[in-house]
């Protein structure tokens, strides 16, 4: 078994069982390679646990069982590992994690402060979505697990809000709070909830068919 990540194990590459994950933008993309000698015909894949000895937990996943030549499956977004696979005849075995070395992300100009601090003083649709950013930012810097909870509130207000008709003004809020809502969901995305981050990921997954849907059509 392979744990991506690992330091090098020592063991010829055509010997070993392998799972990767990319993600992109229309999913998780999984793909494993068995080792040379494996009959294996099938592999399963699971989602939320990393050894065999989990399959049983409550947590578990199972997100499909696939032919060892299929070599990749895509699963959704709101997945967000740990991965394991395993071979029908249980010989081959591989996990994998979503890295999350980078959050959060947060670079802040005066500009972009300038920017933020008229939208919460402005009334109006985008000024609790921007309230939300600011108790994001107050978690980031404090590790106060209220501020995020306070800040998932207000974006769950915002939802009410968080819809689209055709008309090129309420586009661009729109795009506005989409845009703020991401930021959000990156500088407090460790004190979400799994379930609450699969409902923002819905959210981000709305905003995008409704791009898709508008591309060719900007007024």
């Amino acid at each position: 078994m392979l744990m991506i990540g690992q330091a090098e194990l020592g063991v010829e590459y055509h010997n070993i069982t392998t799972l990767i994950l990319f993600p992109r933008t229309n999913g998780i993309h999984l793909r494993w390679k068995l080792r040379a000698r494996s009959a294996a015909k099938y592999v399963t894949l699971y989602n939320g646990i990393n050894s065999i000895s989990k399959l049983d937990k409550d947590e578990t996943q199972l997100l499909g069982k696939y032919l060892v030549e299929d070599i990749k499956a895509i699963v959704s977004l709101s997945n967000i590992g740990p991965f394991l696979l395993v071979s029908d005849d249980e010989n081959d075995i591989a996990t994998a994690r979503l890295a999350n070395l980078t959050r959060p992300r947060i670079v802040l100009t005066p500009i972009h402060l300038d920017f933020i601090r008229k939208k919460i003083n402005q009334s109006g649709h985008a000024q609790e979505v921007f309230k939300a950013l600011i108790k994001t930012l107050l978690y980031a810097i404090t590790r106060d697990i209220s501020f995020a909870h306070i800040a998932y509130l207000a974006l769950n207000v915002n939802r009410i809000n968080y819809t689209i008709y055709d008309n090129s003004a309420i586009k661009l809020r729109f795009s506005l709070s989409t845009m703020v809502r991401a930021q959000a969901f990156d500088w407090a995305y460790d004190a979400f909830t799994v379930e609450q981050r699969r409902e923002l990921i819905n959210d981000f997954q709305y905003a995008a068919s409704i791009f898709i849907s508008y591309s060719g059509r900007i007024e």
